[in-house]
């Protein structure tokens, strides 16, 4: 079984409508709802923005929408008392035929001290890079070889993934209907 691994998910369900090769679970991970801005520094001068955040809920809505039902929550690491999302942690949903799983990895912001998520990353093979690119490269993380998935507007170019292309076999571009192309690497590499 294939696991796929989306840094910076938000809302984003685009992965999930596309036909991906045998995955069965999928690795989002956002800082969201407790930093918008994904840096642990900022997790101070952003405290307040997960209290009234609807982050969760709007999140539980949006996977529904593509047939996944939330299972269960855990708390992964207490920091605060009395916050219900500001605490890193796990929302693990299913999709309504049961041949899928989806891990929500909140409150987390990558690279991150997180072990749970680090071995998770152990075992995905592939890498889906939309709207935010990783702040450090996830590929050593991940499993031996990786397929990436990228969209038109993804670019890697001086970014942290320039070491990448020896240890991705494979690269793919999905379409704005969904669909996964086979393309070159130089496709995510241009100016």
């Amino acid at each position: 079984m294939n696991v796929l691994t989306y840094v910076g998910a938000g809302l984003d369900t685009s992965i999930l409508k596309a036909d991906v090769n045998d995955v069965g679970v999928f690795l989002f991970v956002d800082s969201l709802p407790r930093s918008p801005n994904g840096e642990p520094e900022n997790e101070e001068k952003d405290k307040n923005s997960y209290k009234t955040s609807t982050f969760v809920k709007d999140l539980k809505k949006e996977l529904k929408k593509v047939g996944y039902v939330k299972v269960r929550r855990y708390v992964l690491k207490k920091v605060k008392k009395g916050t219900d999302y500001y605490n890193p942690g796990v929302v693990i949903f299913r999709s309504k035929n049961y041949k899928k799983f989806l891990y929500y990895f909140y409150s987390t912001s990558y690279p991150c001290e997180n072990d749970v998520l680090k071995d998770f990353l152990k075992a995905s093979n592939y890498l889906y890079v939309a709207n935010h690119t990783p702040r450090a490269n996830i590929i050593d993380e991940m499993y031996e070889t990786v397929s990436f998935i990228g969209t038109n507007k993804t670019c890697l170019k001086n970014s942290v993934f320039d070491g990448i292309r020896e240890k991705v076999k494979e690269w793919y571009e999905l379409d704005t209907t969904h669909k996964l192309k086979k393309v070159d690497c130089e496709f995510f590499f241009r100016e």
